[in-house]
C-alpha cells in the first residue's frame, strides 16, 4: 500500500491588499533611520573637534615664532665716581662695642 499525501491549499483571503512580508520592509526602514541618526551623531561630534584642531594648529603656528624687541646699547656720559646705595662701615667696631678688654 502506497501512501499518498494530499496537499490541501487553503483559500487566500481576499482583502484587497498584497500579503505582508513579516515586517521586513518596516525592519529595513527602521534600520536605515537608526543608521542615519547614528551617522548624524558621529558627524556632529567629529566636525567641531576637527574645527577646534585646525584652530589649535593655527594658533600654535602663530605662536611658534617668538616676538623679540631689540634695544641697541648707547654709550652714556663718562662718570668719575660710582655711587652705590648703602653705607660703608666696619663689620666689627671692636674698640667702641667691646670695651677695653677686647682682643
Amino acid at each position: 500500500m502506497a501512501q499518498t499525501e494530499e496537499v490541501v491549499k487553503q483559500p487566500e483571503r481576499e482583502t484587497g491588499h498584497a500579503p505582508r512580508e513579516s515586517g521586513s520592509k518596516h525592519g529595513v526602514l527602521i534600520t536605515v533611520i537608526v543608521l542615519a541618526i547614528i551617522a548624524a551623531v558621529v558627524i556632529g561630534g567629529i566636525v567641531p573637534r576637527l574645527r577646534a584642531k585646525e584652530a589649535l594648529q593655527k594658533e600654535t603656528y602663530d605662536l611658534a615664532v617668538p616676538t623679540v624687541n631689540v634695544a641697541h646699547a648707547k654709550q652714556g656720559a663718562p662718570q668719575t665716581e660710582i655711587v652705590l646705595p648703602g653705607n660703608m662701615q666696619a663689620f666689627r667696631n671692636l674698640r667702641s662695642t667691646q670695651g677695653p678688654m677686647a682682643t
